[in-house]
């Protein structure tokens, strides 16, 4: 039991470096765009391109701290901190009757609502590794 429990950690953990990792790249190969997209949000303002380089260093400090057993609590304390944030970000977005723009999302082509859900899917495993590496770090 305690070997599956390991491992399904481990496998949330590597879960979220490949999603990441996808991300990270699409911010980064595109940045200015990332970063112009960010710029016309009206709750970001002028402050988009400082926000836009933090979620891609976030991103990557993500990335490396779910590298190692020792460090994936909080790899996983991040990713549901942020995921967290993204989610109330969105949701007031939706509440709103115009979206800003149809650019959001790490997989293109899902709308606003579709991204919401997914989103929280995420927030959801990550939720399910950080009680996981939490249960990890007590029994050490």
């Amino acid at each position: 039991m305690k070997s599956i429990f390991k491992r399904t950690v481990t496998v949330l953990a590597y879960f979220f470096v490949v999603v990441f990792i996808y991300a990270t790249v699409q911010k980064v190969f595109d940045f200015e765009t990332f970063s112009n997209q960010l710029n016309v949000a009206p709750q970001l303002g002028s402050y988009g391109a400082m926000v836009a380089s933090l979620i891609v260093i976030l991103q990557v400090l993500i990335v490396v701290l779910f590298c190692w057993r020792k460090s994936r609590f909080f790899g996983f304390s991040i990713t549901v901190v942020m995921l967290g944030i993204f989610s109330i970000y969105m949701a007031v977005i939706l509440l709103q009757k115009t979206l800003p723009c149809e650019c959001l999302g790490i997989i293109k082509g899902l709308n606003w609502k579709q991204n919401f859900a997914f989103t929280l899917f995420l927030l959801l495993i990550g939720v399910m590794g950080l009680l996981g590496s939490a249960q990890e770090r007590k029994k050490k």
